[in-house]
């Protein structure tokens, strides 16, 4: 049967206003309300408070439940997220073709764990981003070529690193890290040959109302002055810009709300503008300005007056708008002031550097560099997980400027495990060899309060006998052989299950490829041979006489048997050293080694020690401090990575458990730089005249309402008092959608 949407949200309408009723009849009076994020807002996530109650935007399923004040009262409005609703923001819809990202690194300079971005990259221009593209300005008094530059280095700064580190909410991982108070970057506007404009009245007059591109986002100058050697200018940027006439109304559509604005009045002689958002009044202002109305930020780039009785005052705004202050104390030195002012907020991990030439009657800008340091909302460094970027986690994330962030995607690297594993009195190695093949065997035993290689009644053999004669490798026992102690070499480990004498014939097990046979000749003891082969290599091998029939063997496949030691090379071309002997009685170390050849950029090899530690006749091990590796501890473990990007984790457990996860390339950083377009750029205006300029006729310039995007219609729409039953209206809603 079908359902009756009609029936379900009037009764919904119905039992909300009956609780709402039962609400007022409590007498309650509430004081005080404040809203977070100003109002409602889907796109914001904000929390109400009134009295000692707190009540913060959330979602249930796609509704969201958006609190906001009225009349110093907490209200809430369900809305149906067009996108989805994730924790407490409605989602916007990706715009097709708006992103644009660029990876940092090359493929012969990728960015290694612990290095920083400008030892990677120091300058980025357009030959790598379209997003930095150059553009032409004409003042009237030159026309110049401005150039964008994005620096990751200088001869003061280098940047963030990727580090594996605890962060400051004691989550352990890989992060992209801007250390407190370092630059996270330079950001350098060029002039070619240079930005020129007259003083008059201390006004660099030829560059007010010009359009400067900056990281994807395009910022009129308001006002520019210059006082002594100070210079300030005034910008304003924002995703709607349009010239409205003095009495006309419009509508535009803003983070999925509709805005209806209207220029109530242009004082002429003032120079000011007094406008309405959805029939809220804004205050008297002049060019420059940005007032806050129904929480929209407006603000006005140009006001035109005309002298023809038959054409109306006119006026740009600028919608959802970003004031930007430049001022540099002084131009003649090199430089920066600190503290440049975003929408009338002095942040003072911000640095800015105008350089320039001229004299009291004109002045040349031929550069602006901007610099933001390092600040969390918590004031320390700044720790981007995988996923995340830096706009999301810095403090001010308007201090970007523009429309672009930085995003750390993880490390790129594919790994493969390598375990030990505690068995009571012993521990088991699980690895894969060079080839992928899997290697499992007891590797260390302690044997009535002795370490030896091997289980508790037979050996592991990795190091050959003296020679041809010196048979050690007796049955049952296991060895390894690796086709050179190389990155590239490959192991197996056998066992050696039997002999038949009659058909001159040896058994062997392989934990990787299953059961080998190998046929000899000659006599046991004086100079019966075969050849074992693993892998596609050969192993010479030695049997001596009865009754034990024990092997020598050529364990790394150089031609002789003469005490050579073998490792373990393991999948990727970590070599893993089991010591210098099979019976080290006491503690000791094995090795995990990186061959420096394998590292993008690195002279010395990547040794990680592991100790093999016993207490009576126990065994257990640990991870000592030690260069190679960055360790953290965490209840219950220790986490540990290398600069190759080794990951280890012992489980602290009495004894311990060792996981490794052994990277098959080094461990890169994955980092992009995104880049988004305007949402819309404005509509191409009058050129704004000086006051001379005003007086003269002009025409009436063309002004157009941008196209909008309709805003989904929601499903439900709800709107009442939501102090004192939010618990309630939050099943009400759960069910109601239960529904559909």
């Amino acid at each position: 049967m079908k359902k009756d949407l009609t029936f379900l949200v009037a009764l919904m309408l119905t039992l909300v206003s009956f609780f709402a009723a039962q609400e007022q009849l409590t007498g309650r009076v509430t004081h005080d309300c404040t809203d977070t994020d100003g109002g409602i807002e889907y796109f914001t996530k904000g929390t109400v408070t009134v009295d000692e109650e707190e009540l913060t935007d959330s979602c249930q399923q796609d509704a969201l439940l958006e609190y906001y004040c009225s009349q110093n009262q907490a209200r809430v409005k369900v809305y149906i997220c067009p996108e989805g609703c994730n924790e407490g923001i409605c989602q916007q819809e990706e715009q097709q073709g708006s992103r644009e990202s660029i990876r940092i690194g090359t493929n012969t300079n990728q960015v290694e764990i612990g290095e920083y971005l400008g030892d990677v990259v120091d300058t980025l221009t357009d030959t790598r981003t379209p997003a930095l593209a150059s553009s032409t300005i004409s003042t009237g008094k030159s026309t110049t070529l401005a150039n964008q530059y994005i620096r990751f280095k200088d001869t003061d700064f280098s940047s963030g690193r990727i580090l594996f580190t605890e962060d400051d909410h004691n989550e352990v991982d890989d992060f992209l890290v801007f250390e407190e108070d370092n630059v996270t970057f330079e950001y350098e506007l060029e002039f070619t040959p240079g930005l020129a404009s007259n003083i008059e009245s201390n006004k660099l007059v030829d560059l007010e109302d010009e359009e400067l591109l900056m990281l994807g986002r395009i910022y009129t100058i308001a006002e520019a002055e210059k006082r002594g050697n100070r210079i300030t200018l005034n910008m304003l940027a924002g995703a709607i810009q349009d010239t409205i006439a003095e009495g006309e109304t419009k509508t535009y559509t803003y983070n999925g709300k509709t805005y209806t604005v209207k220029i109530s009045l242009i004082d002429d002689a003032a120079r000011t503008v007094t406008f309405s958002v959805n029939n809220i009044i804004s205050g008297r202002q002049k060019v420059g300005d940005i007032d806050l109305v129904d929480n929209l930020n407006v603000g006005i780039t140009r006001i035109y007056v005309s002298e023809a009785s038959e054409q109306e005052d006119q006026a740009t705004l600028v919608l959802g708008a970003t004031l930007l202050e430049f001022t540099d104390e002084s131009v003649a030195d090199d430089s920066f002031t600190q503290g440049i002012s975003i929408d009338g907020r002095t942040l003072e991990n911000t640095y800015i550097k105008i350089k320039g030439t001229g004299d009291t009657d004109e002045y040349t800008i031929t550069s602006i560099k901007y610099r933001l340091k390092a600040e969390s909302s918590s004031g320390a460094d700044i720790f981007i997980p995988a996923g995340k970027g830096l706009r999301e986690l810095t403090r001010y994330p308007q201090a970007l400027l523009g429309d672009w962030d930085i995003k750390y995607n993880g490390l790129d690297a594919v790994q493969t495990t390598i375990k030990l594993d505690p068995q009571g009195s012993s521990y088991d190695l699980e690895a894969s060899n060079s080839k992928g093949q899997r290697l499992e065997t007891t590797l260390i035993t302690n044997q009535g309060g002795n370490l030896k290689i091997g289980d508790d009644n037979t050996a592991l053999h990795f190091i050959e006998g003296t020679s041809t004669t010196n048979f050690i490798i007796t049955q049952q026992d296991s060895f390894i052989v690796t086709s050179g102690n190389t990155r590239n070499g490959i192991t197996n480990i056998l066992k050696y299950t039997g002999i038949d004498t009659t058909n001159k014939q040896l058994f062997f097990d392989d934990s990787a490829e299953g059961r080998k046979d190998a046929r000899y000749s000659g006599t046991e003891g004086t100079d019966a041979t075969a050849d074992l082969n693993v892998n596609g290599n050969t192993y010479h091998i030695y049997i001596g006489g009865a009754p034990d029939y024990k092997l020598a063997i050529d364990l790394n496949h150089d031609g002789d048997v003469a005490g050579d030691e073998v490792n373990i090379v393991v999948q990727g071309g970590g070599v893993l050293d089991l010591g210098s002997t099979i019976t080290p009685n006491d503690e000791f170390n094995i090795t995990l080694t990186t061959d420096a050849s394998q590292f993008d950029t690195r002279t010395s090899d990547e040794i990680i020690t592991i100790s093999i530690l016993k207490s009576g006749s126990d065994i257990d091990l640990n991870l000592p401090a030690q260069t190679a590796l960055t360790i953290e501890s965490k209840t219950g473990k220790r986490l540990a990575m290398s600069p190759y990007g080794v990951f280890l984790k012992q489980e602290t457990d009495n004894p311990d458990e060792l996981f490794i996860q052994y990277p098959l390339s080094q461990a890169t950083g994955n980092i992009e730089l995104l880049f988004r377009e305007q949402q819309q750029r404005s509509a191409p205006q009058p050129k704004k005249q000086t006051e001379k300029k005003e007086e003269q006729k002009r025409e009436q310039p063309e002004t157009k309402i941008p196209v909008q995007k309709e805003e989904p219609k929601p499903k439900i729409r709800y709107e009442e008092k939501a102090t004192g039953f939010r618990a309630w209206l939050s099943q009400i809603i759960q069910a109601i959608l239960s529904w559909f």
